[in-house]
């Protein structure tokens, strides 16, 4: 998974960047424009796959124990810096995850609903 997803990730930086030149002027939008869908909520749904699959990715590092392969000869180690790793990684990104949600969720909407009204 963590390779498709490095590749949607790196799509989404070049969408992104490309996004504002190839819609340099209304025209441009309104010729960009695929029936009710507009490019701007296109990427904003491709920006919610990417954050699904970074999830679905940052996940699997967390909870799957043959995820991270950890060196050495001492297997009693190895297993708790492993247990360790993993929670550490699944708290952080945890953290992180729902913190973008709710940035994502909330205030990116409010900012919309606000645009909206003016």
């Amino acid at each position: 998974m963590s390779k498709y997803n490095t590749f949607l990730q790196l799509l989404l930086i070049g969408s992104t960047l490309a996004l504002p030149v190839v819609l340099d002027t209304t025209a441009a939008a309104a010729s960009m424009s695929v029936g009710s869908l507009d490019p701007h909520a296109a990427m904003r749904y491709f920006q919610y796959l990417v954050t699904a699959t970074t999830a679905w990715s940052g996940l699997s590092y967390a909870f799957l124990p043959r995820a991270v392969t950890i060196l050495g000869s001492n297997e009693a180690l190895k297993a708790k810096q492993g247990t360790r790793g993993r929670a550490i990684i699944g708290v952080t990104f945890g953290g992180v995850v729902a913190a973008a949600g709710w940035i994502a969720f909330t205030v990116d909407d409010e900012a919309e609903r606000g645009r909206e009204t003016k």
